[in-house]
Formats: C-alpha cells, sequence, structure tokens
C-alpha cells in the first residue's frame, strides 16, 4: 500500500513538474508511470481529479498570459469532444488510437525541426477544431495536450501565452473528463485513494517547475517543446504497439 502510494506521489511530482517548465507532458509521464500499478480506467481518471489544482496553480502563476478569447472558442470544442472521447474509450481499440497519434506528433516534430518553416495557422475556425480534437483525445486518454501544443506552436504563440494558455484549457479539460467519468461511474474507491496520493506530489511538483521553467530563454524553450513532444509521439507509438 504504501509503495503504491509513493509511486502515484512521484508520478505526481515528475509529470507536473515537466508540465510547469514547458507547458504541457504531465498526463503523457504520469498516466503511463500510474498504469505500472493500476489500469487505464483507475488511471485516466486519477489524472483528471489530481490535476485540477496543479493546474490551477500554474494558470494563477501566467494569469496575464492567458488568450482567453482562444480559450473561450476552444472550449466549445472540447465540450462536444470529451463525452466522445470517453465514449470511445471502452468501445474502440484504443492501440490504434495511440498509434495513429504518435505516428503524427513524431512526424510534425521532425518535420518542424529539420524542415522548412510551416505556415501560421489564422482564423479562428481553428480553435473549435483543434479543442475538438484535444477533447476527445483528452476523454479517452487523459491526454489533450498534443493537439494543443501543435495548434500554439503552429499559431507561434510567445511562451508566457503558451503555457498560460495550454494550462487553462488542460483545467477546464479536466473538470470536463472528470464530470464525464462521475456520469460515466467511474469515480471509484481507489481513484479517489490514488488522487489524495496524487496531489501533494503534483503541487510540490509544480512549484518546483515554474521556478526552473521562468529561468529559460524563447530559444531554449522552443528546443525543449519539441524535444519533449518528440519523446511523447514516441511513447504512444510504444503504447499503440503493446
Amino acid at each position: 500500500m504504501f509503495l503504491a502510494t509513493f509511486l502515484v506521489f512521484l508520478a505526481a511530482s515528475l509529470g507536473n513538474g515537466v508540465r510547469a517548465i514547458v507547458g504541457f507532458g504531465g498526463a503523457l509521464i504520469i498516466v503511463p508511470l500510474i498504469t505500472m500499478i493500476h489500469d487505464l480506467p483507475t488511471a485516466a481518471p486519477t489524472v483528471a481529479l489530481s490535476n485540477l489544482l496543479p493546474t490551477l496553480y500554474v494558470v494563477y502563476h501566467y494569469w496575464h498570459g492567458v488568450r482567453w478569447a482562444t480559450v473561450l472558442r476552444m472550449t466549445v470544442g472540447i465540450v462536444i469532444g470529451t463525452p466522445v472521447g470517453v465514449y470511445l474509450l471502452g468501445n474502440v481499440d484504443s492501440g490504434v488510437m495511440l498509434l495513429g497519434l504518435g505516428i503524427f506528433i513524431v512526424l510534425y516534430t521532425a518535420y518542424t525541426m529539420l524542415g522548412p518553416e510551416l505556415p501560421v495557422l489564422k482564423g479562428h475556425f481553428w480553435d473549435p477544431a483543434f479543442g475538438l480534437i484535444g477533447g476527445m483525445i483528452g476523454g479517452a486518454f487523459n491526454m489533450s495536450g498534443p493537439p494543443y501544443i501543435v495548434y500554439g506552436t503552429m499559431s507561434r504563440w510567445p511562451a508566457a501565452e503558451f503555457k498560460a494558455t495550454l494550462s487553462m484549457l488542460f483545467f477546464l479539460g479536466a473538470i470536463v473528463v472528470t464530470v464525464s467519468h462521475y456520469s460515466n461511474g467511474n469515480l471509484t474507491p481507489l481513484v479517489w485513494q490514488s488522487t489524495f496520493a496524487a496531489i501533494p506530489g503534483g503541487l510540490v511538483g509544480t512549484y518546483v517547475g515554474l521556478r526552473i521553467g521562468d529561468r529559460l530563454d524563447a530559444e531554449t524553450f522552443r528546443k525543449i517543446v519539441f524535444a519533449v513532444l518528440f519523446v511523447i509521439g514516441a511513447n504512444l507509438i510504444r503504447l499503440g504497439l503493446i
């Protein structure tokens, strides 16, 4: 029991620390680690619940950088897509979904780093479209970050706006995901137990990560973002092949 609690605490610390530094990647670290001791139907709602306070902490830290109009438009897509993702979790082959998402992320990251510069995405249409995709992936795997990251990098958001806006989206998405899991009866006693172990770790990791992230210059931040994104894509391919 103690070992399981400690591993959940450690996973939340590592994941939220990385997310505080670069603005994303938390769930993509936490979920695989927690699934070493719990199954995915337990890990997914645990991450959603335990991420609420650490994510709100990041939003508060970068409050003035939030792109509120973008967040509101993307939330429309998130609200529609999240219940669809929760449904897909129990009715569609998750391996195929993870594999496809991982291949896309790896190709996008490699092209962005090595190929010609991609065009800047313009127009409000893209906000709800990427919100919808993120909501579906978040509902299914609690990993809504990749579509938001791709959108933020292709829209050329500055570092502070990037982290602030993504964190606000993660917070709103976590609320929607939590409600969806509650509606589907997924908030079991084991989920609550794991959540109470994860929250303190998440807050500690966030505090440390914010102190590190504030010291990074723009170019270093960009390189770290794409390096982490590439690793995330490769890990999703691995999970999809298991």
